[in-house]
């Protein structure tokens, strides 16, 4: 691709009289605006041909939202230059004038339909293809901003014309041949660029891959070059996009010419620097957080090739002194570390079962804990990740981008080598309904309250344990190895508000999505456990660490109290107390009034009323009820249309009302029962209201919904067997 400014490529047509002093004041006008960019540039002096840019930093894909580069190129771009007449200067190139100024790229939209998907009015946006691109290809949007303006001028050029639009990026644009038409259009262009550089950071095909290149300073080969060390893939893609480094001379012009320069990686990395900063993103890692993990035992797997901290030979051969390396993941004891706080602001890491601590001194081994500055580990909080150092080093714990078992030692350089996950051990809690209650009191659980009615949003705290619905809690493990939470109502889920990372942030119940917010690590101390949110390193806590009625339920950092540890009970499933059956299900009110269909079973659909009426033996009063062995309820179906009595909408308010409709499996069709004496109190699946004859009398026609428990005859009901 061309690395050659396009604004000089415009050719110069030979201008007539009065137009030639125009023409020159335009011309000086414009390189004095050059100027004034060029006196801003960042230094060269840490320019490193080998190390151009970090693959962190490009595969940066959220280093930007739409509205922020939208913002950007607003800022950067002069939408309203008013100079039409220059456009008579190139009669060769079309541009867009509106309201008598020029449209510039952050006000230009680009259709599918058009040449080359040139500039149309009702297009995309520029920031919206520029984020779509670093989206779909996760490459830095402000990669993507930089090309266009090292090859174009595009983000501050006040009068781009069609052809710049066409080879925006320069893509297929070799510097020894014409641009190739098949390459041409702005969103093109993008995307094309985007899917290059991703090719290469995932490992594809480059003609300079990482070690050591000849790289030229000019297309000239006359012009000659230099051997360059490239030890980035992100650096690699740069050089199979514009194979040229600048020369010394480039590099003392700042964004000037010299003699045999190039300058479009030169430029690359001086508009990055620029506008952006970080280009290398080398850092210092005592500016990180302290990570704060709770006591417990841990598999370690590094961000970038995958592979988990291992004990080499596996458990049964290992001895003190045994090597560590990076290994597949297996799930064996020999990838297991307990943490354990030193609370000094470092930790010890031991294998739990050969009681040895990982020793980084001069190469990572197992050893007997010395307590010496090599076995004493710093662990500090990286993107929700985490770096590792031992208290004698300031380098870091580094995997290999590659496949192989080698971890060593290394500089702090932002990529995926320096970044390790810390995923608890898998802690045997099995699918179930489950009490989750506080270590501060054990007769306070985790609820949801809701003053009798669970929904969306719905507040979490701590509450005195009755088993009533809003306390029980489904567990599920999901297949990355976290938990979730399910309430019984609603399948709605224990949910950290809005996903954030912020101390302090409030935990409801909310509808699923899958989310971080919705996912929690659990690691077990002993018989306790702590509930680590997905999004963060904040644990599940006991606002202010009082078990006081209703007290608030959060996120806040470990702090290894009692507040932030919590016991894990299942609850008993209903045995079963009914036998599978037909049956006429009487009211206790007057057993000659039984649960009924309302105008009869042979015209029933979907939404008919379920009510009161005196017993006839018809079809409309006869019920299948069945026993679910997995959650110990029971469904009630009529006979004849094999539909079951339903709660409305699933409704959780007093005075839902109860219809016939389609066997779905719901809560709205599932109830418990509890046997009192001769009688039966059906309690609906979806809250705690049970199943109840409006009014407490025994009407014809009387209706039947839910209501709160209160003990009344109207609440209780007697199956009688009925042969079929």
């Amino acid at each position: 691709m061309k690395s050659i400014r396009r604004r000089d490529r415009r050719g110069w047509f030979i201008l007539l009289g009065m137009f030639v002093m125009v023409f020159l004041f335009t011309f000086l006008v414009r390189s004095f605006d050059r100027l004034n960019e060029e006196a801003e540039a960042a230094s060269l002096a840490n320019f490193d041909p080998g190390y151009i840019i970090s693959d962190y930093v490009m595969s940066n894909y959220n280093a930007m939202t739409e509205v922020e580069i939208q913002a950007f190129l607003n800022a950067k771009g002069n939408c309203r230059d008013t100079r039409t007449y220059l456009a008579s200067y190139y009669p060769s190139y079309s541009y867009h004038i509106k309201d008598g100024h020029f449209v510039c790229l952050a006000e230009e939209t680009f259709g599918e339909g058009t040449a080359y998907g040139e500039a149309a009015p009702g297009g995309e946006t520029a920031a919206h293809i520029i984020w779509q691109a670093a989206q779909d290809y996760r490459i830095n949007p402000q990669v993507l901003i930089v090309l266009l303006q090292k090859e174009q001028g595009l983000i501050t050029d006040s009068w781009p014309n069609n052809r710049q639009f066409k080879v925006a990026t320069g893509y297929g644009c070799p510097d020894t041949a014409p641009c190739n038409a098949e390459y041409y259009g702005f969103k093109n262009q993008i995307r094309k660029a985007a899917a290059l550089f991703r090719t290469v950071l995932d490992g594809g095909w480059t003609n300079y891959p990482l070690g050591e290149n000849y790289v030229q300073y000019n297309p000239d080969a006359s012009c000659g070059g230099s051997v360059v060390n490239i030890r980035s893939l992100a650096t690699s893609a740069l050089y199979r996009y514009t194979p040229y480094q600048p020369n010394a001379g480039a590099l003392a012009a700042g964004y000037g010419t010299a003699t045999c320069g190039a300058y479009g990686n030169r430029n690359f990395y001086l508009y990055f620097e620029d506008w952006f900063g970080g280009v290398t993103d080398n850092f210092d890692i005592n500016v990180l957080e302290n990570a704060r993990i709770p006591e417990g035992t841990y598999s370690i797997m590094n961000l970038g090739s995958g592979k988990m901290i291992d004990v080499e030979g596996g458990i049964k051969v290992a001895i003190n002194g045994t090597s560590v390396h990076a290994w597949n993941n297996n799930n064996t004891e020999a990838q297991q570390w307990k943490i354990n706080s030193n609370n000094d602001g470092t930790f010890t890491i031991t294998n739990p079962t050969l009681g040895l601590v990982l020793d980084g001194d001069g190469k990572l081994t197992i050893k007997e804990n010395k307590n010496q500055c090599s076995q004493r580990w710093k662990i500090l909080k990286y993107d929700n990740n985490y770096i590792f150092a031992t208290s004698c080093l300031s380098s870091v714990l580094q995997g290999s981008l590659s496949n192989d078992d080698k971890i060593s030692f290394g500089n702090a350089v932002k990529n995926n080598s320096i970044k390790w996950q810390i995923m608890p051990v898998d802690v045997g809690i099995e699918e179930n309904e489950y009490i989750i209650r506080s270590a501060l009191d054990n007769n306070k659980v985790v609820n949801a309250i809701t003053n009798n009615e669970i929904k969306k949003s719905s507040n979490i705290g701590l509450s005195t344990l009755f088993e009533d619905k809003e306390q029980i809690w489904k567990i599920i493990r999901n297949s990355d190895g976290t938990y979730s939470f399910y309430g019984l109502n609603d399948n709605l889920v224990l949910d950290v508000d809005g996903g954030s990372t912020k101390k302090g942030a409030n935990v409801r119940v909310w509808s699923d999505n899958g989310t971080c917010a919705q996912k929690w690590k659990i690691v077990k101390n002993d018989d306790l456990y702590v509930f680590i949110s997905a999004c963060s390193d904040l644990v599940l806590d006991v606002d202010g660490g009082v078990p006081n009625e209703n007290n608030n339920i959060h996120l806040w950092w470990f702090n290894n109290t009692l507040a932030q540890k919590w016991k894990i009970e299942k609850t008993e499933k209903q045995e079963k107390i009914l036998a599978d059956g037909n049956y006429i299900i009487k009211s206790r009110i007057d057993t000659d009034k039984v649960v009924d269909i309302n105008g009869g079973a042979e015209r029933a659909s979907d939404g008919e009323n379920i009510q009161l009426w005196r017993k006839n033996g018809t079809n409309a009063q006869i019920w299948s009820v069945l026993y679910d062995e997995k959650d110990g309820t029971y469904s009630i179906v009529n006979v004849y249309t094999k539909k079951a009595i339903d709660v409305d909408g699933a409704r959780t308010t007093r005075g839902a009302n109860v219809q016939l409709w389609n066997s779905n499996y719901t809560c709205a069709q599932k109830w418990h029962l509890v046997k009192e004496g001769e009688y039966f109190v059906m309690i609906s699946a979806c809250s705690e209201l049970v199943l109840d004859v409006s009014g407490g009398e025994a009407n014809l026609g009387a209706n039947i919904n839910l209501w709160t428990a209160n003990g009344t005859d109207a609440q209780k009901w007697f199956f009688e067997p009925v042969a079929r």
